[in-house]
């Protein structure tokens, strides 16, 4: 008996999409993730990102759009650390953290000297952990 595809199937999907670059199928399974989930920032963002992976520049714009004609707002970026026992929440661009000045003293010192190694990393693999974790926080 055929069943249904659910929304962990065609998640699966449009990850295997982000993976090998095919923004036809990637399309149309977020299409598909998107009728049983219109809301979710996530979907949007990991399509975004595979088509820009791919510079696919109008299909960017496109799902930008939709965000915007939906009134679908990204759901900020997140990153939990523990030290010493004690967690520590990060949000992008956040500058509650009473240590933040410190922090981002620190973010700079550590890019400024991977600048003088000359070991700059490669920013398209931050762009699609970025997605990744955008689709698998906002699930």
């Amino acid at each position: 008996m055929p069943m249904k595809a659910s929304i962990a199937a065609w998640g699966a999907l449009l990850d295997a999409c982000r993976r090998h670059g095919n923004v036809e199928v990637a399309k149309l399974s977020a299409f598909k993730l998107l009728d049983l989930d219109p809301e979710d920032s996530g979907i949007y963002s990991l399509l975004a990102n595979i088509c820009a992976h791919e510079r696919r520049w109008g299909d960017v714009r496109m799902v930008r759009s939709m965000m915007r004609e939906r009134g679908v707002k990204k759901t900020p970026g997140c990153s939990l650390i523990e030290v010493e026992g004690k967690f520590y929440e990060f949000l992008v661009a956040d500058g509650s953290h009473p240590q933040s000045e410190e922090i981002y003293r620190v973010l700079n010192e550590i890019f400024l000297l991977s600048k003088l190694e000359d070991s700059v990393p490669d920013t398209a693999q931050f762009m699609n952990l970025n997605a990744y974790c955008d689709a698998f926080l906002t699930n």
